[in-house]
Formats: C-alpha cells, sequence, structure tokens
C-alpha cells in the first residue's frame, strides 16, 4: 500500500485499552490496517499522561503516517461525517465546555454565563450558577425530510439504565497531629462527617453556632437577643444542667431553697437532692 502523506479519514473496529490504541478501517478503500492505530497526548511520557477516553466501535477518525511508516500510524482526533451528532449546540454560546462520556455522565459549562453542571451515571448531578436547574443539552439528528435538527439530549435517552446511587467521599490527609477529617455519603444517602481526636467541627450562620468541640461536647449558641427553639419534644438521656460557668445545678436532681408553709413559691433551684 501507498503510504499517503495527507491525513485519512477512518472508521474504528475494535479497541485496544491496554494499549491505548484502536485497529481501524480505511473509509473509500475498506482496507484493514493490521497495526494498532495510537495516539497523540497533550502530554505523556513513561510515568505520566494526560488520557483521554478511546473512541467507541464506529466512530470516525483521522489517521497519519509519520515518516511515511504504514507500521507507525497516528490518531489525530474524531470528526464527525455527516448531520448527526452529538453537538450540545448552545444556541449564542460559542465558547461552551462539554464533555459526554460512555458511563452516561457529562460535563457542561456556559461559555459566557460561567454556569457548571456536572451528571453522574447514577444521575446524581452537582449545579453552580444562577440557579440550581440543570441545563437542557441538545444534539443534533436527521428528519424523515432528510433536514437536520436539534433536539433535546434528555438523560432518560442518554442514561436509559443508571447505576444504582453512588456512595461519595473526601478524605483528608493525616500528617503528624494535623488533618484527617472525613465526609462521607453511603448509597443510602447517610451523611457522616468525622474526624481524628482534637478536632472539632463548626456551623455558624445569623450569629449563631452549633458546635461539636474537640471533647465531645455538643455546643450550641443562639444569636444575640435570640433563643434555641426546639419544636417537638425533647427526649435527654442522662442530666440537664444550667449555670455551667459556676456551681452547675442539675435540673432532674436538685432541691428547692427557702422552702416555707404557705408561701406562694420558693427560691430558686439549688445543686443537691
Amino acid at each position: 500500500m501507498a503510504v499517503s502523506p495527507y491525513p485519512l479519514s477512518a472508521q474504528v473496529l475494535t479497541q485496544d485499552p491496554e494499549n491505548d490504541s484502536v485497529y481501524v478501517m480505511l473509509r473509500g478503500s475498506a482496507q484493514v490496517l493490521n497495526f494498532p492505530v495510537r495516539r497523540m497526548y497533550a502530554h505523556a511520557d513513561g510515568v505520566r499522561m494526560s488520557k483521554p477516553p478511546l473512541p467507541s466501535r464506529g466512530s470516525h477518525i483521522m489517521v497519519v503516517f509519520p515518516g511515511g511508516d504504514i507500521r507507525n500510524p497516528m490518531m489525530l482526533g474524531s470528526h464527525i461525517p455527516n448531520q448527526q451528532d452529538a453537538i450540545p449546540a448552545p444556541a449564542g454560546d460559542p465558547f461552551s465546555d462539554y464533555h459526554s462520556d460512555f458511563s452516561g455522565g457529562y460535563y457542561h459549562k456556559d461559555g459566557v454565563s460561567g454556569n457548571i453542571a456536572q451528571q453522574f451515571a447514577d444521575n446524581s448531578y452537582f449545579v453552580m450558577g444562577s440557579s440550581l436547574n440543570l441545563p437542557t443539552i441538545y444534539r443534533h439528528q436527521v428528519n424523515s425530510g432528510q433536514v437536520q435538527e436539534r433536539i433535546p439530549f434528555t438523560q432518560a435517552f442518554r442514561n436509559p439504565n443508571p447505576q444504582q446511587p453512588f456512595a461519595m467521599g473526601y478524605g483528608q490527609a493525616t500528617s503528624g497531629s494535623v488533618g484527617g477529617t472525613t465526609f462521607s455519603l453511603d448509597t443510602s444517602g447517610n451523611l457522616t462527617v468525622s474526624g481524628t481526636t482534637q478536632r472539632s467541627i463548626t456551623l455558624s450562620f445569623g450569629g449563631a453556632t452549633v458546635q461539636c468541640d474537640s471533647a465531645g461536647n455538643i455546643n450550641l449558641t443562639a444569636g444575640a437577643s435570640t433563643n434555641v427553639i426546639i419544636n417537638g419534644n425533647l427526649r435527654v438521656t442522662g442530666n440537664i444542667f444550667w449555670n455551667t460557668s459556676g456551681t452547675a445545678t442539675d435540673a432532674i436532681g436538685h432541691k428547692h431553697s427557702s422552702v416555707t408553709t404557705g408561701s406562694s413559691q420558693t427560691g430558686a433551684p439549688v445543686p443537691g437532692t
């Protein structure tokens, strides 16, 4: 075969994930190459690389032969040979950034507004932007009149058999006496935040704080001139104390002072039983 000095269009027949390459049939001549078509990378060496997914079977790619060597075909990238494609086609936004994958997930960033959305193979999602709504993603198809049209690319069509809900987690590294906090969300939806000894967690809004301190205490602090409000029943296992800054008075086991016959009220509760 005379090797073309120009890029040739080819169709992917099989994949070789271990070597990150594909085997192809050249379009036009229908010749099947016996050598794997390797890809070009943004960067790659013996220990580091940037590796995108391989094109799937049936995809169209452009192939070149560096140095005219048919044994060393290289893939320049994929191309679309017809009017049916997965271009999201956001109207008025030529700078959008979009990546979809074989698992049914995708990432989309508006180039103009900067809104970001990512949806995963279990249909869980992350959104950051002017609203919490997932964007409408589009694709192109050809109708019965052989006219290209833009249609919504729904998640039900993209991912008809989603995975069961994923677990999610983040584990902070530990170095000596610092670090070690973890966040985990299990497949049932239970959220757990945990840390090593001498760690605390604090929620602070409107001047109020809820803190689990390093000793295991739970501290509730209302904002200035406000209250800690509990709507519902309060059930306590153990004792309740007040005046924690001085001598603690047990609300369950305590006695009343200045108790006299016929008095309308007693004195303040004092420690003791």
